[in-house]
This record gives C-alpha cells, structure tokens and sequence, in this order.
C-alpha cells in the first residue's frame, strides 16, 4: 500500500515538475524581458522619435499644427567633456551645436535624394520628350519652394557634367540613347553631385528653431543630447523681418505670458534660439547662453561672453536666411561644387557662410531681459552664468525710433519724460511655440 501511494507521489512529482518546464519554455525571449533591457541603452535621440509618434507627426514631413504647417527635425549628438570637467557647460552647447548640425545634415541627406531623383527625371526628359510635361508635373508636387530656388541651376550642373562625360567617351546622344541614358544615372548618382546636392539643400533652409530637448547625463558616463528641430512659414518670416529691420508685426493664436523669473530647470532646458507667443499672440525671439568665468577671474567678462554668444545665436537664426535667398544659394551651389568630396570642407564652408552672412546681418531691438547664475545637477560644483536675450517686432519697432529730447519750458515745471514699462521682458520656457 505504501508502495503504491509512494508511486502516486512521484508521478504527481513529476507531471508538477512538467508543467513548470513547459511554462518556463513558453517565455518569449524577445517579449517584455527583452524590451525592457533594451530600454537600458536607449538614447535621447529615441526620445525625440518617440515624442513624434505620441503627437501624431512624422520626422522630414510638413504637417498642420494648430494654425500653421510644421516641418520636425530630430538631431542627436554626445557631449564630449566629461560631467566632472570644468569645461563641461562649455562642451554642453558645443553638443547642441552639433546635435542640430546632426538633425540638418540628415534632413539634407533625405531630400537630396529626392531632389536628385528630379534632376535625373529632367535629363531624361531632354532627350525624350514624351516625359517633359510629366517631369514638371512632377517637380511642382514634390519640391518646396526652397528647393524649386536651386533646382535649375542643379539641373544645369548636371547637364555641364554629362556633356562633358558625353564627349570625353565619344557618345552621340542621339545615335546612343542607351549610353546616353546610362551615362545620366552615373553622373546623378554619383558621391561628388550627390556632396553638391546635399550641401545645396541644406543652404536652403531657414529660420529653424529648438523645439524641444532631451538630455541623458550621468555622473562618470558621456551625457547624450538631442533637439528637435521646427521650422515653419511665420518662422522664415520672423527671420527676413529682422533682416530688413521691418516695423511691421506677426500674430499668431494667444499663447502664455512671458516668464519673469528662471529657474535652473529653465535655462538648461532652453537651447539655441526659440520661439514664444505671449497672451497677446506676439512672436517673441528667446535665446539663454551661458558663460563659465575663469578661476577668480571677473563675472563681468563672463556676462559678456554668453551676452555675446545669444547676439551670435540671433544672427545665425537670421544668417541662415540670408545664405538661403534664392540668389545667393543658386551661387553657393557652383561655389560647393568646387569644393570636392571633402565633407569636412563643405560642413567648415557652410557653417562660415552662415557665420558671416550673420556677423553682417544688423539687428536692432536684442536686449538682455534676465541673467544669473546656473549650475548643472551632475557637478553643481562648476558654477556658471547665463544671459536671456529677447528680439520682437516691438523690441526692434523701439530700437528704431530716434531719441528724443524734452524741451524746457519758461517756469521750469515741465514734467520729465517717462517710458512705458515693457510687457514683454521674459519668457515661458517650457514648450516652445510654431
């Protein structure tokens, strides 16, 4: 009897043991257990894509926001200075820098293929003209304005380069259709017109502004960053506004009263130059810049430098304008051209053409409306200081009005003149506005 039970036990033993195995074998190995280890090494770039997704919106797509149309960019970069080094603040916008060089370079790279598509589509169309109507037909839809800018002197280019390849191989276009077609498609696709085509789409934006940024900083381990870029119409608008010192003005809807006071939180979130309406629906031009000053050296020369640095990130938001222009892209495009294949060359070449269509750019109306120190969390033994810079229609509408004097009068009772205190003097840094 004991015999038998003791059997029982060790098949119940077993059937138990069984099951457990088999429920253990069912595990996904690239279910939840994988994504959440994945999720270890996620960067801020996945953050900005992310973001995207939840809003509904689409990366290199201009798509209606609100009131206006909005092209999204996301760019990544790593922040090369440890946390611990005193350089780090420093290194901190060097990395934004190159996270939206990073964010413009690949947006580049996306619609240069696209741009070089409808070179190859217009050389074909020259020598069948059956396609002529359904290239142009074509162009209009998928090209935007800046693009359509710079198209034919793209197409002109190309067109030098094969006649040349076309007489240096002996090949009569007529004659050798085939050849000629085969010898088109080696010119577009080639790394040195797809360099010249790339650098020219990237003259061709303007007025982008940081939009939102995502920041990975550890004690010990690189800090990643990255920015998610915006641009739309009234942007490029603000910009050309500043450039010719117009008096006129740009509403959009009410958005939310300026800030008066900053936080950390707030100067470290802000990054490049960004965009905010206020209650009235005024478009206001932020920059926040910092500065570490040298050991015992003055806070003065350390206000100076980061005030000199957001002057410089204001000029730059409208240099890229100037560089943008129609005229003086389809020029850009035969200057890169010559350049050749080095792409350290053509990043140093546009970022100095920017620089100094900004450094000549006079703009009236930036004043400094908040400064103080700052910190970063990681090593808050680095003390720096920050500045925040304003530009609006109005600042610039007052920038442009000759002083006045009062003029005494005969029982010396006259009132002294007084200014109106300015409404708009600070921002609210949390969302930037389209």
């Amino acid at each position: 009897m004991i015999g038998k039970n003791l059997f029982h036990l060790t098949i119940i033993i077993l059937f138990f043991n069984v099951n457990i195995y088999g429920q253990e074998a069912e595990v996904d190995p690239y279910g939840e257990v994988a994504d959440i280890q994945a999720a270890k090494f996620k960067t801020p770039g996945s953050d900005c894509m992310e973001y995207l997704a939840e809003k509904g919106r689409e990366q290199y797509k201009q798509m209606k926001v609100g009131a206006t149309t909005v092209l999204f960019i996301c760019g990544e970069s790593e922040i090369k200075e440890p946390p611990s080094s005193r350089k780090f603040l420093i290194s901190r916008m060097n990395g934004f820098d190159k996270a939206v060089l990073n964010g413009l370079e690949n947006y580049s790279k996306f619609r240069s293929q696209i741009i070089s598509e409808q070179v190859s589509y217009a050389l074909n169309a020259g020598k069948d003209p059956n396609l002529v109507k359904s290239a142009l037909e074509e162009r209009e839809e998928v090209l935007n304005e800046e693009e359509k800018g710079i198209f034919d002197k793209l197409k002109d280019l190309a067109n030098t380069k094969l006649d040349k390849k076309l007489k240096e191989e002996g090949i009569d276009p007529e004659a050798d259709k085939e050849e000629a077609l085969e010898a088109i498609a080696e010119i577009v696709e080639s790394s040195s017109f797809n360099n010249v085509v790339e650098a020219s789409s990237r003259v061709a934006i303007s007025g982008i502004q940081t939009a939102k940024v995502w920041e990975v900083c550890k004690m010990g381990k690189p800090c990643r960053v990255a920015v998610l870029l915006a641009r739309t119409p009234e942007q490029a608008g603000i910009a050309n506004a500043m450039l010719a010192q117009s008096t006129g003005s740009l509403k959009g809807p009410p958005g939310k009263p300026l800030k008066t006071k900053w936080k950390v939180r707030d100067v470290l979130a802000n990054v490049g130059t960004r965009i905010q309406r206020d209650e009235n629906g005024d478009y206001h031009l932020i920059t926040v810049s910092m500065h570490v000053p040298n050991k015992g050296g003055s806070f003065d020369t350390a206000y100076k430098f980061a005030t000199n640095r957001g002057n410089g990130l204001m000029r730059r938001f409208a240099g890229t304008v100037i560089s943008s222009s129609t005229k003086s892209a389809i020029q850009e495009v035969t200057n890169i051209d010559n350049l050749g294949n080095s792409e350290n060359e053509l990043n140093s070449y546009l970022d100095s053409l920017v620089e100094s269509n900004a450094e000549r750019a006079k703009i009236p109306g930036i004043a400094v409306i908040a400064q103080g120190p700052v910190i970063h969390p990681v090593n808050p033994e680095v003390n720096a200081v920050y500045t925040v810079l304003k530009w609006s229609f109005n600042s610039q509408k007052e920038a442009l009005k000759p002083l006045e004097a009062a003029q005494p009068n005969s029982n010396n009772d006259a009132n002294s003149p007084t200014t109106d205190a300015s409404s708009n003097t600070s921002l609210e840094s949390e969302e930037a506005d389209f």
